[in-house]
């Protein structure tokens, strides 16, 4: 199951009005391609949706103020504004996060792949402690809401489902903070990032001078840092979401 993460009005999340960017470059390469969900979409249409997540937009506001938030939480839902969509795959989502984690553990030796179990590692244990206010569960929300303001909060998304939400504000910050203490990367840096795109997972094999080649799944890896690659690529992409998001002042949202 792969892991999209999308930008802009959720009526049109939830009706299915977007495309993966699976989709969309299959559909332009003239290649059919079927997105299979687990759930239909909620709703048919946008304007359908509209008013139900007006009406959980409200409700979260009076739940949420003055504990969490001061302000308001007002964000365009117009169908008519645009969207972006970019894979970022389980890989990097990960790899993202666990190199953050490593980032605040200087005293360990960071390994070069992301262990397979992760979140049973004293690195992530020790990014965990009073984990509300860390860094590390600003990168592990599941959607952002525009606000300049910082909060988390467990709650039901428009259709029913439970999902951690924080704000735009608060993941700029823990992506600005990452990049300082990582790499001090430039938007020339960022872009050559994504088209760098992940590592394959697993070998392939690719058709070259009429003879069939076997690429081993580390091909194309940056200094033999499988890890590193990985988050730079995941780092790149949520930057270039979030600011979408910023300029369109819409929210954000994963998707798997």
């Amino acid at each position: 199951m792969g892991l999209d993460v999308y930008s802009g009005p959720l009526c049109r999340y939830y009706s299915g009005d977007w495309e993966t960017e699976n989709a969309r470059s299959n559909r332009e390469s003239g290649l059919q391609f079927t997105t299979v969900r687990m759930q239909p979409w909620a709703f048919e249409r946008p304007a359908e949706a509209l008013e139900d997540i007006e009406d959980w937009r409200t409700s979260l506001h009076h739940e949420w103020r003055p504990e969490l938030i001061r302000g308001e939480l007002v964000w365009d839902e117009s169908e008519r504004l645009p969207y972006l969509s970019h894979k970022i795959d389980w890989e990097g989502l990960h790899s993202l996060i666990f190199f953050l984690c490593c980032l605040q553990s200087p005293q360990f030796e960071r390994p070069r792949t992301l262990p397979e179990n992760f979140e049973d590692s004293e690195i992530y244990e020790a990014a965990s402690r009073d984990y509300g206010e860390s860094l590390l569960a600003a990168l592990e929300a599941h959607a952002y809401l525009p606000s300049d303001e910082s909060f988390l909060m467990p709650a039901e998304d428009p259709v029913g489902t439970e999902l951690f939400f924080s704000s735009t504000g608060r993941l700029r910050s823990t992506l600005d903070w990452i990049n300082a203490q990582a790499w001090n990367a430039d938007r020339e840096t960022l872009n050559a990032w994504l088209r760098a795109q992940l590592p394959a997972a697993t070998a392939a094999m690719i058709a070259e001078d009429g003879h069939v080649k076997i690429v081993p799944p580390e091909s194309g890896v940056r200094n033999d840092d499988r890890l590193e690659h990985a988050a730079q690529y995941a780092y790149a992409v949520l930057n270039r979401v979030l600011s979408f998001s910023e300029k369109h002042k819409v929210p954000i949202r994963y998707d798997w």
